[in-house]
């Protein structure tokens, strides 16, 4: 993402398998971004659920939306790595702007 913008994975390791991820989008930017989206993907191999996020619009300085994920492995995946892909979009200065940003290196004994 650029400069502007950060977003911070917790991870938690859960029952059977699954993985609690607490999303945390922040802005340095001082105008608010309305409307603010994350929109996440996984591979074929992985399930994923998301709840609502906690927010439509992200404040600036420091403001933060923040949304839960569960990640799984389908049954034939057991020793396929974790990744995940976030997608942003926001409007700024009267323009859409989408990022992308793709994890893969989630913590080992998850």
């Amino acid at each position: 993402f650029n400069y502007n913008m950060q977003v911070l994975l917790d991870f938690e390791r859960g029952e059977g398998g699954k993985v609690s991820v607490m999303a945390t989008c922040k802005s340095s930017l001082s105008e608010v971004l309305d409307p603010f989206t994350c929109k996440f993907a996984v591979p074929g191999h992985l399930e994923l659920s998301v709840a609502p996020p906690s927010g439509s619009s992200l404040a600036g300085h420091g403001g933060a939306v923040t949304q839960s994920l569960t990640l799984s492995r389908k049954l034939h995946a057991s020793g396929k790595p974790l990744k995940l892909r976030l997608m942003v979009e926001y409007r700024r200065g009267g323009r859409t702007v989408q990022e992308v940003a793709e994890f893969a290196s989630f913590p080992t004994d998850l």
